[in-house]
């Protein structure tokens, strides 16, 4: 549907040049890790003939998008970039690191009760948000095992088990 603000016609032809582009810069990352089209296929669990479709602009697999962003007036702007650039991801994050020494009582049968010092070492490496975070939102817990008398350390971060929920969403 034309818009008085924007050239539609245009709008239409920088889109499907971004997906022609799109498609163009995949092929030559493909070809640059001396990849075939058969290799692709068996990690993407497709046919050879599938990623052939791709590669000739046959499977049409922005086409919905594209066709999407024109209704609404919005131009696409893909970027490609090696996965080494960033090996690491774009997120940031927070590695801390901490030793601590955590009190451990022990009861004997004959009712002796002991206390002996277990040293924990810690380290966590969480997105970061860019904000100031509180050091301490995670929590440690020490339990013995009766049936086979090793402990357990059960770290809790809620930030992190929230994240890994709603990924799962």
């Amino acid at each position: 549907m034309p818009n008085a603000t924007y050239d539609y016609e245009e709008l239409a032809y920088d889109l499907y040049e971004a997906s022609s582009e799109l498609l163009d810069g995949l092929v030559a990352m493909r070809k640059q890790r001396r990849m075939t089209q058969q290799q692709l296929a068996e990690e993407m669990n497709v046919s050879q003939s599938y990623i052939s479709k791709i590669e000739n602009g046959q499977a049409e697999l922005t086409t919905i998008l594209t066709d999407y962003a024109l209704e609404v007036g919005v131009r696409i702007d893909y970027h490609l970039e090696p996965a080494e650039k960033k090996p690491n991801g774009k997120r940031n994050f927070v590695i801390t690191h901490a030793t601590f020494d955590e009190p451990v009582f022990d009861a004997s049968h004959a009712g002796d009760v002991s206390v002996r010092i277990m040293k924990i070492d810690v380290t966590t490496s969480l997105p970061s948000s860019g904000k100031s975070e509180r050091a301490n939102t995670s929590s440690i817990s020490l339990a013995k095992s009766k049936q086979t008398g090793s402990w357990n350390v059960t770290i809790k971060d809620p930030k992190r088990e929230k994240e890994l929920a709603d990924a799962r969403q």
